[in-house]
This record gives C-alpha cells, structure tokens and sequence, in this order.
C-alpha cells in the first residue's frame, strides 16, 4: 500500500524521517481504493 517497505525491527517501527508522515501511498493501490459514503441521519 505503500512505497516504502515498513517493516518492524525488534518489534518496533523505525519513526520515518521524509516530509509529511514519512510515507508515500503506491499509485496503484490508491487507484484500487473504494469511494465510500456515509450519511448521518
């Protein structure tokens, strides 16, 4: 889902370091997510 491969080491994730969260979301899993709606009332 992500370009970077987050893997944790010694059972803890290394804290990302890029702008931003630190992460890019693959184009391609992007252009597969689901539009959903939900309506409150």
């Amino acid at each position: 889902m992500f370009e970077e491969d987050l893997q944790p080491v010694n059972g803890r994730f290394a804290i990302p370091t890029e702008p931003g969260f630190g992460i890019t979301l693959n184009k391609d899993a992007e252009k597969r997510m689901e539009i959903a709606a939900v309506s409150l009332g």
